[in-house]
């Protein structure tokens, strides 16, 4: 089973995930409208809170409580838009994860790609879990105190007048299957790419195992083809060094393009998240301990706080495992190589001083340091807030 392939299910589920062939048959079409129905429910629910927002200008403190869910928002209807625009790159690094190169060649590495897998699983339904718990918490709270007054779950603008049960219901309704599907979408793909740079992480577990056991290939290969072919020693060993220079070269092709993908995507969820997680423990202050909407803001802000970071600590392990590759080569058997190939073990050590790198709109580096700053500057929003309270 593919690393990815949860993350994959759920973006079929919700309607962004196209074949690579598209032919006009009644179940692509059927998808296709699906694909429509699915994002307009979320487009439309994130422009009348938009709306309701701006209108709101004038009321710092009903500004501040309705600013968080409509961030959280925009940055989902962000993150759609990447996929659906970059589609035929995600598909391409589809392929290069299918590629030989990044199959497993052993036991070693089935072990490595079976570990990396349940990181996956785990992650994706622990956050699912939360995901869906938060707007399960705001959703009942909201039936309780909000359906007797014809208050909507979501303050948002709208056309017409709902104090009439038709639209009123219509209103509330889109608003809790929009709440669902956005939780639902950033339970995809907030899983999607981490899920991606732990795939990294993978392959760069293999390609410093299989650096390690080069010297033993080589003994095999000429045990095993010493009468099928006359290749000398130092040709076999030189082999299975390009064999490990195109895989760490398909690395970084790999790495490059998820990060180039995501870049603004994951840099708006930051600067978002920042916003968010002070606004929500702003509003929490305010909030009667145990109450539902204070168990439902707790649900989300644990979300929040899981969500940049697994991209933070992914994108710090793959730094790490890419760094460790030259530690990798320097502890293998490489004395044993010939002089020439010697040579090309250095070039390639020389090559991994450069460890791979993710960035949020190529500006922020994903790294623990810049969790930990997030955390700093969304307390210094806060402190702001309460002083101007």
């Amino acid at each position: 089973m593919s690393l990815l392939s949860y993350s994959i299910t759920l973006f079929r589920v919700f309607g962004l995930w196209f074949s690579d062939e598209y032919t006009y048959s009644w179940k692509n079409i059927l998808y296709f409208l699906y694909n429509i129905f699915a994002v307009s429910t979320l487009y439309l629910f994130t422009i009348t809170q938009l709306i309701s927002l701006l209108n709101t200008f004038d009321d710092p403190q009903e500004f501040t409580n309705a600013s968080f869910m409509v961030l959280t928002l925009i940055a989902v209807c962000a993150k759609i838009y990447d996929m659906i625009l970059n589609r035929k790159t995600i598909g391409k690094m589809m392929k290069i994860l299918n590629e030989n190169t990044f199959k497993p060649r052993d036991s070693v590495e089935l072990k490595i790609q079976a570990d990396f897998h349940f990181q996956i699983k785990l992650l994706t339904i622990v956050y699912g879990i939360l995901s869906e718990s938060a707007v399960s918490s705001f959703t009942r709270a909201s039936i309780i105190r909000d359906i007797p007054d014809r208050e909507l779950l979501f303050n948002a603008w709208v056309p017409f007048n709902l104090s009439k049960p038709f639209y009123y219901w219509m209103c509330y309704i889109h608003q809790i299957i929009a709440s669902y599907y956005s939780a639902s979408f950033n339970v995809a793909f907030d899983s999607f790419f981490p899920a991606l740079l732990l795939a990294t992480c993978a392959q760069l577990k293999m390609l410093k195992h299989r650096f390690n056991i080069i010297d033993i290939n080589v003994k095999k290969n000429i045990k095993l083809n010493s009468k099928k072919n006359h290749w000398k020693k130092e040709e076999r060993e030189k082999y299975f060094l390009v064999d490990c220079v195109k895989h760490h070269l398909a690395i970084h092709e790999f790495a490059k393009l998820s990060n180039e993908i995501f870049s603004i995507s994951i840099f708006l969820q930051y600067f978002t998240s920042t916003v968010v997680l002070c606004v929500s423990t702003f509003n929490l202050s305010s909030l009667k301990p145990l109450s539902k909407e204070f168990t439902a803001l707790i649900i989300y802000l644990s979300c929040m706080f899981l969500q940049i970071y697994m991209f933070c600590s992914c994108a710090y392990f793959v730094t790490i495992e890419s760094e460790s590759v030259r530690t990798s080569i320097y502890e293998s058997n490489w004395l044993s190589l010939d002089s020439i190939n010697k040579k090309n073990s250095i070039i390639i050590m020389t090559r991994t001083l450069k460890p791979i790198k993710y960035t949020s709109g190529h500006v922020v580096e994903l790294s623990l340091m810049s969790f930990t700053s997030l955390l700093k500057m969304s307390y210094s929003a806060y402190n702001l807030l309460q002083q101007a309270k």
